[in-house]
């Protein structure tokens, strides 16, 4: 099996110190791990907590063996934690999923709005892009002070226009509301196909935090590429002696983006030679 560790020393044992529940919705979790024998906290460990078709997150445990996540859990399907080391045997356990008493808020779906670029329901660079979330409110208590919620995407392409929302609604369990929609730029000189990862945090006006959750967001280009070429010469009717050429170059867009605007542009032509349109 080549995805099997080999071990260059004598295996020793993890332990690992984190809950034995998670609410569906928002957490927090704090994952200790250390070498079961010394108890000595263990750096670069891999962590790594999943759900079959559903969240994975991965951290490495820092100098004193913690690894911290917040994430969302919107599915009732187990949850797993795998804990892997160099030189050491694998951990691996599941945990219960609880329903939250407090309110906790989770997505529903996400809506993208390109009306001000060229209308085609698909993002690309250039375009100034609205973005809302239908969020449900899925514990078991009201929320009365209502919510704001922040936007962030580290990817440097994108700019954030409007960052953050917030709603007085009061919101009871299972009520849903759809936020004022965030604005983005996605820089026009991105070369490739890109997915942008946004984050969203969720607080209580009243104070703490009640829900994360992280949205990809597809960005499609363009891909012009040349078909065929074909010149034609004549002499020049207002120039005699002179030869008169046209270029004509057919492309073809080869990618998933929309294009409205084509420039060409010719260069390095020969001396003597006389550029007029």
């Amino acid at each position: 099996d080549p995805e099997m560790p080999i071990w260059t020393d004598n295996p020793q044992e993890i332990s690992v110190s984190c809950p034995d529940h998670i609410v569906k919705g928002y957490n927090q979790l704090d994952v200790q791990v250390k070498n079961t024998e010394t108890g000595a906290p263990l750096e670069k460990a891999q962590v790594v907590f999943y759900q079959e078709n559903g969240i994975y997150y991965m951290s490495e445990t820092d100098a004193a063996g913690s690894a911290n996540f917040e994430f969302s859990v919107s599915k009732d399907a187990p949850v797993f934690i795998t804990v892997g080391k160099h030189n050491y045997r694998p951990y691996e356990s599941s945990l219960n999923i609880n329903m939250t008493k407090n309110p906790n808020l989770d997505l529903i779906g996400s809506y993208f709005n390109d009306d001000q670029g060229n209308r085609n329901s698909v993002c690309e660079p250039g375009e100034h892009i609205e973005f809302s979330f239908l969020i449900e409110n899925k514990g078991l208590e009201e929320l009365e002070s209502g919510f704001t919620s922040r936007i962030r995407c580290q990817h440097p392409a994108i700019v954030i226009e409007d960052s953050q929302f917030v709603s007085t609604t009061t919101l009871e369990p299972g009520d849903q509301v759809l936020n004022h929609p965030f604005r983005f730029f996605i820089n026009p000189d991105l070369a490739i196909d890109t997915m942008f990862t946004f984050d969203v945090y969720l607080s209580a006006n009243a104070g703490g935090s009640i829900g994360f959750f992280s949205v990809d967001v597809p960005v499609k280009l363009a891909q012009i590429k040349i078909d065929d070429i074909s010149v034609t010469s004549i002499e020049d009717p207002k120039n005699p002696g002179q030869i008169r050429s046209e270029i004509q170059i057919k492309v073809y867009n080869s990618g998933n983006g929309q294009l409205t605007n084509l420039v060409a542009n010719i260069s390095g032509v020969t001396p003597g030679t006389e550029i007029i349109h």
